[in-house]
């Protein structure tokens, strides 16, 4: 969701008039996550978190998430609660967007049922008008089929990812995008993962339209964010930053002295290729 729903009785009750300023801030950073992920108020396994991971993805501290006493969130065993989230609302866009995806598949909005009447004509209609009529009727039904097989002719004209999309089904049920950047942000640390990477790879498939390729409509955006990371794991950026630079040589480093290339070391090939021969024993 990208809006934050909230009645003016909820910030008119007793929870939350009865908190401190501080609480009513770290409770609204904890709505906003929770819109961002769609979660149903309820963020999982998150008694885990470490407070670096409560500062990236909620904006709060883990301090802050910690108190018990508090009225506006609590916690049940590892998942913390907030309270007043507005789940209705979030079912009502998750079904608003389910029927609007359905209907991209098939084409369109689905037409209006056209009302049939049953009257009969009044016999205060002279036959003359009642002819006149007749004939009004006749053509108004003639443009409405041309202007279906005008219909038709342009659907067949529609852009290929409809027509591909109809054709083969394409099932949308493994969520092929994240809805926010918050939810790419969260996946990647989960896989050890910078966030900036997550926001990397959200602007870059926006940008086209989330297609594998540029052309292959996405199915499963984790796939997609673990091939990402594998692929950065691999590059020579991130390689650096978790190396760090070669270290340098000591300070009393010189590779004119012998033994400069073992560190110091005796080199002990060099000894082995100068022993002096064994000799022969005597009879």
């Amino acid at each position: 969701m990208e809006w934050l729903n909230l009645h003016s009785s909820v910030l008119d009750s007793p929870q939350f008039i009865g908190s401190s300023p501080v609480e009513r801030a770290t409770w609204l950073c904890l709505q906003r996550f929770c819109i961002g992920q769609e979660n149903g108020g309820v963020i999982s396994s998150a008694a885990s978190w470490n407070d670096r991971k409560w500062q990236q993805l909620a904006r709060v501290t883990l301090r802050e998430v910690r108190s018990t006493t508090s009225l506006l969130w609590s916690w049940n065993g590892n998942d913390l609660c907030v309270w007043a989230y507005p789940s209705a609302r979030e079912e009502e866009v998750r079904s608003r967007r389910e029927n609007a995806r359905k209907n991209g598949n098939l084409g369109g909005r689905p037409k209006k049922p056209t009302q049939e009447t049953n009257e009969k004509p009044t016999s205060v209609i002279s036959e003359k008008p009642t002819s006149v009529i007749l004939e009004k009727t006749e053509g108004e039904g003639e443009g409405e089929r041309e202007g279906e097989r005008e219909r038709k002719e342009k659907g067949k004209g529609r852009g290929k990812e409809a027509a591909d999309a109809a054709t083969r089904k394409i099932d949308f049920s493994a969520d092929p995008r994240p809805h926010t950047v918050d939810q790419a942000k969260a996946y990647f640390i989960d896989q050890n993962a910078p966030p900036r990477e997550a926001e990397n790879f959200f602007d870059y498939f926006s940008s086209n339209g989330w297609r594998v390729g540029g052309k292959t409509p996405m199915r499963d955006w984790r796939a997609a964010a673990r091939n990402w990371i594998r692929r950065w794991r691999h590059s020579s950026a991130p390689m650096r930053e978790t190396l760090g630079d070669i270290p340098a040589a000591p300070p009393n480093f010189d590779p004119a002295l012998p033994n400069a290339h073992t560190g110091g070391l005796p080199d002990l090939s060099a000894e082995s290729s100068t022993t002096e021969p064994i000799p022969a024993p005597t009879t």
